[in-house]
């Protein structure tokens, strides 16, 4: 028997929330419990009833306790200021018990009636069990081809760009794909991978082994996210692929370090890069899945004409690591948010210098561009939201957009800001910390100019000079000087001089400093712009 809408409920008002009850970052919240939700879905409210029906079919019998519903309401004045067509909400509802993590359920649906009759409902579309599925890939080259034919700012994906020193010929699937050694200024369509290493070093390229690459391996051979990725690529009709463990010599010295400095090249000038984001290492692969990537239907009588329309329920990522779009509301300070890739000092370059970037979460398949945002759950966003965003997973990917229309003086901020977001991540080896952001200093020199070095900017030295190591009550690092000569990569006055975090003291404090006399000596490779 199907209930009959109540617009009288007490609990959820049946979801039609005022505007001036929306606060100021376009939230609207009520708390409750379940048994009160229970007992106002079988006194008849319909919105009541989906919210208990569908946290019961993902959660079973589960004594459940204290609950959170909210609403997000994404900010802009009108539907094309907001990108979307309709219905600019997301609802979910956030279950907390003192023995469980919290559980984080979102409400959809498909049909128009069911949309028209709650509007704070959003519009969605199925998440896929299988994130190798055709659907997946198909979904992802619709987003590419959208984006090369209607992104002026993202530039066209066919266009070719100056190719890396190597790159992989991925082939057709009847071939083996091979090293590709290119010529001085060779153009070309390629794509990237950024994905952590993890301690598998079985299939790297060493001077030993150069030569046999380019006559071609086996795709089998490969540690499954590279392989996963030259897939792909061949999905999306893209010839080239560049992998660091193999397009860079790794037991050669000059060749590490004249490729480490090109890394503003290499990212910039991909047509996309795959971020497996949820991949511990490189034999994990793209392709991860949660188990629970499952929905409830939940069926509903419109009054409007008496059909019956779908409410759908799903659980959204709980602990917040891969869920980047569905991040409105998530404290920055969950420690399990950022993901595994977005702990990895080396990968934040690599997605802020990216033009496109797929994401291959163990939830849903993501995009991110600097037009705009998507996932595979349909729930868009433009990207007047995305940096609010990327608030939350500290990748301002909108970083060269917004400093080419920043006033000079803001420019050493988001760069600091940046500093700090880097210098929280890890990495393997401390005298990585220049190398791993020097594809950015190079495309910060074309906005702040100057010298640069030891990841400071003469331009503004005076005021970044004021920094100070941020030791976290959870970090795992003691912020301390690296003392020892052979490990030393900076000098003292430098923040990369320190282990662990930076905080730059430019904001907020009011501090005048004046520098009378610079004078500094560089030895071995300064990583900087030349």
């Amino acid at each position: 028997m199907f209930k009959t809408q109540r617009s009288d409920c007490a609990l959820c008002r049946d979801l039609h929330h005022p505007d001036d009850k929306f606060d100021r970052y376009g939230r609207f919240d009520y708390e409750t419990t379940f048994s009160e939700l229970c007992d106002s879905a079988n006194a008849g409210c319909i919105s009541c009833t989906f919210f208990h029906d569908g946290a019961r079919g993902l959660l079973g019998t589960t004594e459940l306790g204290k609950i959170r519903i909210r609403t997000v309401r994404e900010f802009g004045d009108d539907e094309h200021e907001r990108g979307i067509e309709r219905n600019p909400f997301h609802t979910w509802m956030k279950i907390t018990e003192e023995s469980n993590p919290p559980v984080v359920i979102e409400f959809y649906s498909d049909d128009e009636g069911v949309l028209d009759t709650w509007p704070v409902l959003s519009p969605g579309t199925h998440i896929s069990a299988d994130p190798a599925s055709d659907g997946c890939l198909e979904k992802a080259r619709t987003w590419l081809q959208q984006c090369s034919q209607e992104h002026e700012v993202c530039g066209s994906a066919q266009a070719k760009n100056s190719l890396p020193t190597r790159v992989i010929d991925v082939g057709s699937p009847d071939q083996n794909p091979r090293l590709y050694e290119t010529n001085q200024d060779e153009m070309g369509c390629y794509a990237a991978l950024s994905y952590c290493w993890g301690k598998s070093r079985t299939f790297i390229t060493t001077l030993g082994t150069l030569e046999s690459r380019k006559t071609g391996f086996q795709l089998e051979d490969l540690p499954n996210t590279c392989r996963d990725a030259i897939v792909v690529a061949r999905e999306l009709g893209i010839q080239y692929v560049w992998i660091d463990s193999i397009c860079i010599v790794q037991d050669s010295s000059p060749d590490w370090e004249a490729e480490a400095a090109k890394m503003c090249a290499v990212y910039t000038n991909a047509i996309i890069t795959f971020a497996a984001i949820d991949s511990p290492d490189s034999d994990t692969g793209l392709f991860v899945s949660e188990p629970d990537r499952h929905t409830v239907t939940l069926p509903v009588r419109l009054p409007s004409n008496e059909r019956v329309g779908n409410v759908y329920a799903r659980k959204m990522n709980s602990s917040y690591k891969s869920g980047f779009l569905h991040a409105k509301g998530v404290p920055p300070s969950d420690p399990t948010f950022n993901g595994i890739l977005n702990s990895r000092g080396w990968t934040l370059q690599e997605v802020i210098l990216s033009r496109r970037v797929l994401f291959f979460g163990s939830w849903e398949l993501g995009w991110c561009c600097r037009n705009s945002t998507a996932c595979e759950c349909d729930i868009q966003f433009r990207s007047d939201s995305l940096f609010r965003l990327n608030q939350y997973i500290e990748v301002p990917m909108t970083m060269s957009a917004m400093i080419a229309e920043t006033e000079e003086e803001q420019r050493l901020f988001i760069w600091m800001r940046t500093i700090a977001a880097f210098t929280s991540r890890q990495l393997s080896f401390h005298t990585d910390r220049l190398p791993a952001i020097a594809g950015l200093a190079d495309a910060m020199h074309n906005h702040i100019g100057g010298r640069y070095f030891a990841g400071m900017w003469e331009a503004g030295i005076e005021k970044m000079l004021v920094w100070h190591s941020d030791k976290k009550p959870n970090s795992r690092e003691t912020p301390v000087i690296d003392s020892t000569v052979e490990g030393r990569c900076a000098p003292s006055w430098s923040w990369a001089s320190v282990y662990g975090g930076v905080v730059s003291m430019l904001e907020g404090y009011g501090i005048h400093v004046l520098v009378s006399r610079l004078e500094t000596t560089i030895y071995g490779r300064n990583f900087s712009h030349r």
